[in-house]
């Protein structure tokens, strides 16, 4: 009989220890499940732009502060401190797109100039600086804000210094009726020069001297033969009573040298003509060489 009340109280123990653990882990869920609740309830008093300054208990809400400057949050949570604002470093090439806010951080973007090769959260995190094109090269590509600067070779008979979107073709001089004096090569132009005018300028003075001693002499010659032809005297016989013969020299000399003044300032004149053509001549290729050069070098 003692044996069997053994057993059933050691089977009830058991049960009762059972049922007790059974409590024990229903009443630790329990509060787990409050606690959770508890917290999301003290969070929900959390807005962005703020840090906590007091955790909430069970007879009092959490406790807010808004971010310092230079700080930020940009969600709801539980820290006490808030976040430090992102710099733009200048030295990676960085600056500012959008300014931080007690709510927002910093946007960086590429200074002018630079492409950005780590972006982070819609942020440039670091950049470089666009490749330049050596001389000799044209910006085939241009670099963005996101993308380097692409360059190319530039061909036969074209140059460049590497600041140009296209490569030149090198200066016409013999098409432009000038001296060549350096070749173009892919990084400068052709040198040209005026043509040599010391052969052209003693055959105009030559022909401009010619002319004018053909022109004196015909003058001499048409005098001589004037001064043949012409009476030397005329008889004055209603202002003179003795009828004597008096030479009319006076209008004569100045018929002559009327004459010869006429014929001088006509080859004068003729001569000035021939000069001022040639000067304009000269005048005008300058002109058009410095102000229409051919399509090709544009």
């Amino acid at each position: 009989i003692l044996t069997i009340f053994l057993l059933h109280s050691s089977a009830l123990i058991f049960r009762l220890l059972c049922i007790s653990f059974h409590i024990f882990l229903l009443f630790h869920l329990l509060l787990l499940s409050v606690s959770s609740q508890f917290e999301a309830f003290c969070r929900s008093f959390i807005i962005t732009g703020n840090r906590v300054k007091t955790d909430c208990t069970e007879t009092a809400h959490t406790s807010c502060v808004a971010c310092e400057g230079g700080t930020h949050m940009d969600k709801p949570s539980g820290l006490k401190q808030c976040t430090h604002c992102t710099i733009c470093d200048l030295s990676f090439g960085l600056k500012e797109n959008r300014t931080c806010t007690s709510t927002l951080d910093t946007v960086c973007k590429p200074e002018d100039g630079f492409y950005c090769v780590d972006v982070a959260a819609g942020s440039c995190m670091a950049a470089h600086k666009h490749r330049q094109c050596q001389p000799g090269e044209y910006i085939s590509q241009t670099g963005t804000a996101f993308r380097d600067t692409e360059c190319s070779d530039c061909s036969n008979g074209t140059f460049s210094d590497g600041t140009l979107k296209f490569c030149r073709p090198h200066r016409p001089c013999e098409s432009l009726n000038l001296k060549l004096i350096r070749p173009g090569n892919a990084t400068t132009d052709a040198q040209c020069e005026e043509q040599d005018q010391d052969n052209v300028v003693p055959i105009i003075i030559g022909c401009l001297l010619t002319i004018l001693v053909i022109g004196i002499v015909i003058v001499i010659v048409i005098y001589v033969k004037r001064k043949t032809l012409c009476p030397k005297r005329v008889r004055i016989t209603e202002n003179n009573e003795n009828g004597i013969l008096t030479d009319n020299i006076y209008n004569i000399i100045i018929s002559e040298i009327i004459y010869i003044i006429y014929i001088l300032i006509i080859n004068i004149l003729y001569i000035y003509y021939l000069l001022l053509i040639y000067i304009l001549y000269n005048n005008n290729i300058i002109f058009y060489t410095n102000f229409f050069p051919p399509a090709d070098v544009l």
